[in-house]
């Protein structure tokens, strides 16, 4: 991980003092995402394509632990990082590049664990294409970019690691 130790101490410790505070029990699990169990859902791929059309992001399923997301991206991204999350993209409409792992440098704080921002020094590149499975672990720095007037449509698992 790219952050000191002490950071990362205040962090599992803010979480802990969060948990104990709303779950009255020290050590208790924080809960950032939270909904029913997921009943039967079948979407094709051209309802997906329509449901994030207009909106971008459309969220299929929001757990404790887990979430699925439906993106259409029109720009490219920002350099992200996220402590605490997996990240898994199926590539489904468009083309575009993931530039993966070496540094983010000046990324901002925005949410627990979630570094937005700032550039990526000593990274990999490698093309998107249409059937792609990606694998993003916790601690990576990660970008999308995409040409102008492209755009680049994915489903986005994440689980918390």
């Amino acid at each position: 991980m790219r952050r000191s130790s002490f950071i990362n101490f205040l962090v599992n410790s803010v979480m802990m003092l969060v948990s104990s505070v709303a779950f009255g029990a020290p050590g208790a699990p924080v809960m950032l995402h939270n909904s029913p169990i997921d009943g039967f859902h079948h979407w094709s791929d051209k309802e997906l394509a329509v449901m994030t059309k207009e909106k971008g992001t459309t969220y299929l399923s929001d757990h404790e632990f887990f979430f699925i997301q439906e993106l259409n991206r029109v720009h490219s991204g920002e350099a992200e990082e996220h402590d605490f999350w997996n990240d898994y993209f199926v590539i489904q409409e468009g083309e575009g590049t993931l530039t993966y792992g070496g540094k983010e440098i000046g990324g901002k704080l925005t949410g627990m664990g979630e570094w937005r921002g700032g550039k990526i020094e000593g990274g990999n590149t490698v093309s998107l294409h249409v059937g792609d499975l990606i694998v993003i672990p916790a601690g990576m720095p990660h970008l999308v970019m995409l040409q102008p007037g492209k755009n680049l449509r994915y489903l986005v698992f994440k689980a918390r690691q």
